[in-house]
């Protein structure tokens, strides 16, 4: 039985990731529409959460559907630790999962009291994983994400937003 929480948004990138070139080549193309119709497949339920609350033209595409529905579960996720003072401490793409599942919590803590520059992870010399920069590190993954998906939409008749962060961003209101 293959579980859930081992999709996460890397297992999108690293097909992607080409150490001669910067261009997604069709084959890795395959690849990606292969594994989210799989994913639609094993799991019916993919495709549930965004088509619920969009207007009816917008995700007419079901891989532009599936990148809404990972955009919006990563969102939920996010609001769910900010709530609550959760600090990953380690957000790559790897821990972030495309139903929303977290994982990878080797450096996570929770804030005693508030503190937007807190840091979980000692070696982030950057504060890329700090609380405050948990919300644009999960943005800047699903912008990652947007642009290993989006371009399967390209053949579609799915209405596709002029940019990729002009989407991520209505998704993210």
């Amino acid at each position: 039985l293959f579980s859930k929480s081992y999709l996460h948004f890397a297992n999108f990138l690293s097909p992607l990731t080409d150490s001669h070139s910067t261009k997604v080549g069709l084959e890795n193309m395959d690849y990606v529409r292969k594994f989210i119709d799989d994913i639609h497949s094993l799991f019916p339920e993919s495709s549930s959460i965004y088509k619920e609350i969009i207007e009816p033209n917008f995700c007419s595409s079901v891989y532009l559907e599936f990148f809404c529905n990972v955009v919006e579960r990563t969102a939920n996720l996010l609001a769910m630790w900010q709530a609550i003072g959760f600090v990953h401490g380690n957000l790559k793409p790897e821990n972030l999962n495309i139903f929303g599942l977290g994982k990878g919590y080797d450096r996570f803590t929770f804030l005693d009291e508030y503190d937007s520059d807190f840091l979980s992870n000692l070696i982030d010399k950057t504060s890329l994983y700090s609380f405050k920069n948990q919300n644009n590190t999960c943005r800047e993954h699903c912008r990652s994400l947007g642009r290993a998906i989006l371009p399967l939409c390209m053949d579609s008749r799915a209405e596709v937003p002029s940019t990729l962060e002009d989407m991520i961003e209505e998704i993210l209101k």
